[in-house]
């Protein structure tokens, strides 16, 4: 793989908004479309950085991963239980508009919901991919069953929701083979400095209200779905629920979880949707 330029950490400012952060890695030769990078819950855009972003950028994509407001290193943190769905995806819309030409967007978990209503509202990327993303129809099956199944994992979600404990306790839950440390030092560490709170509205809102108002068909939008079938978080059979309302690619990624930008099996997920993309071209 040819040498990539460093890092930018670029700043978006609008009025009477948070200061967004929004990571950017530009291709030697960006022949490609750009590509966004959202992020899920309990995250930020650092969740791109190790594989992902100098992937993409390696096959001449520019790639830009946002931190929502309240997360990473964006502004709203005091604020953050006040944001919900619609906020994110202003936040999405402004890095659009930053990048100033038509991209390919990456939505996973939960920002594939904020991605779904967007395309929903009219928003037009040049494509859309969801990664494990939160279906339609909300968490409500996701919850119910974590809570039969894994009722401790849900105690550890809510915990870490609160801001009771760090990252480290939902790990597991989220990643089925995680990544080891990049050099020395502790692996569950180095994973929960990517997590932290998440808004509670959001949540309440991924729950109750997922798709809101939000009833368009983003007619014209090449969309790929993908969902590891190890995923403790959202089951594989949200799935099928993303193709019914979509009419999205669907692809199943056996021995891979909720995060796969942070499992050992990454390159297998980048290389489909970089297959993907080639034939979209």
């Amino acid at each position: 793989m040819a040498a990539l330029p460093e890092l930018a950490v670029d700043s978006l400012q609008a009025p009477w908004q948070p200061r967004l952060e929004m990571f950017s890695l530009r291709a030697r030769e960006p022949a490609r479309p750009p590509i966004l990078m959202v992020h899920g819950a309990y995250t930020h855009a650092g969740s791109w950085m190790r594989t992902f972003m100098p992937f993409f950028a390696a096959r001449g994509h520019d790639v830009h991963a946002l931190s929502l407001r309240g997360h990473g290193g964006s502004e709203g943190a005091p604020l953050l239980d006040a944001y919900g769905l619609d906020d994110y995806g202003s936040d999405v819309v402004r890095a659009l508009d930053a990048i100033g030409r038509p991209a390919v967007v990456f939505g996973s978990s939960m920002g594939g919901l904020v991605l779904q209503r967007l395309l929903a509202q009219g928003t037009q990327p040049r494509a859309a991919v969801l990664l494990s993303s939160v279906p339609p129809g909300g968490l409500i099956a996701s919850v119910s069953r974590m809570a039969l199944r894994r009722p401790q994992a849900l105690g550890s979600l809510m915990q870490v929701a609160l801001g009771s404990r760090d990252g480290r306790g939902i790990i597991d839950l989220l990643a089925h083979d995680p990544l080891p440390a990049d050099g020395e030092g502790d692996r569950d560490r180095a994973l929960a400095r990517l997590l932290g709170r998440e808004s509670g509205r959001a949540l309440w809102e991924m729950t109750w209200a997922p798709m809101s108002r939000a009833t368009g068909r983003a007619d014209g939008v090449p969309m790929l779905a993908l969902h590891g079938e190890q995923d403790g978080m959202i089951p594989p059979t949200a799935l099928d629920e993303v193709v019914a309302r979509w009419g999205a690619e669907p692809v199943r990624i056996p021995g891979v979880g909720h995060v796969p930008m942070l499992e050992r099996r990454w390159r297998t997920v980048a290389g489909t949707i970089a297959r993907w993309l080639d034939r979209i071209a």
